[in-house]
């Protein structure tokens, strides 16, 4: 009896191990299927990253805008660049928690793009002076980026961020304007190329530092 009672404890234990195998589902093919039709944000954490992404995206946005504004008091289109310019770099250095770097970036932008602004106009074109805003302020985080690749990326990639960003909002500005019959809204296409600037600057400089700073 003490042999049967053993054996049939022996069963129910086994029995017992097979249900719980049953009840508990197999999250391979949930797994898999998230990542074939929802392959992003796969965790929190990159969600975090995207939503920042936004965030620094918006705040470029509106620096431009700022920057813009205020330089169109002061004058006309040189100093609305300048200004524009410094306020994305700034900017830039307060999102990273770092102030005495947004000081230096603003300065570093203002004085490449002032620079940049009458020799453009000498040469080509004034409007060469914002990818060379772009490239100032990937020259500020170039010296705030650990990896030598993400460095490499963000010399390459702020010039030309810069460039499809104010010609991009400038043309989308006038283009509303035009659609609007609104001369006052196509003269301000400055004011949007400025918004487009910071708008691309700073969503592709948080895309490159994700892989974090000094």
């Amino acid at each position: 009896l003490r042999t049967q009672n053993s054996e049939l404890r022996t069963q129910n234990s086994e029995l017992r191990t097979q249900n719980s195998e049953l009840r508990t589902p197999n999250p391979e093919p949930v797994t898999r299927t998230r990542w074939i039709f929802f392959p992003a944000p796969a965790t929190i954490h990159s969600a975090m990253r995207w939503a920042s992404f936004f965030i620094w995206s918006i705040v470029g946005f509106l620096s431009g805008i700022l920057g813009c504004s205020v330089g169109g008091l002061v004058g006309s289109f040189w100093p609305q660049t300048v200004l524009a310019a410094a306020a994305s770099a700034a900017v830039f250095g307060l999102l990273i928690r770092q102030w005495r770097l947004a000081i230096i970036a603003g300065a570093v932008a203002a004085a490449i793009t002032a620079a940049a602004f009458p020799l453009g106009a000498l040469t080509v074109t004034p409007l060469l002076a914002w990818p060379v805003a772009g490239l100032g302020i990937g020259l500020v985080a170039f010296f705030v980026l650990r990896t030598s690749g993400a460095k490499v990326v963000v010399l390459l990639l702020t010039p030309v961020l810069a460039g499809i960003g104010f010609g991009g909002g400038a043309a989308l500005l006038a283009f509303i304007g035009m659609m609007l019959n609104d001369s006052e809204l196509v003269a301000h296409f400055m004011l949007g190329g400025a918004a487009g600037f910071g708008f691309l600057v700073l969503g592709g400089l948080r895309v490159v530092t994700w892989r974090g700073t000094k």
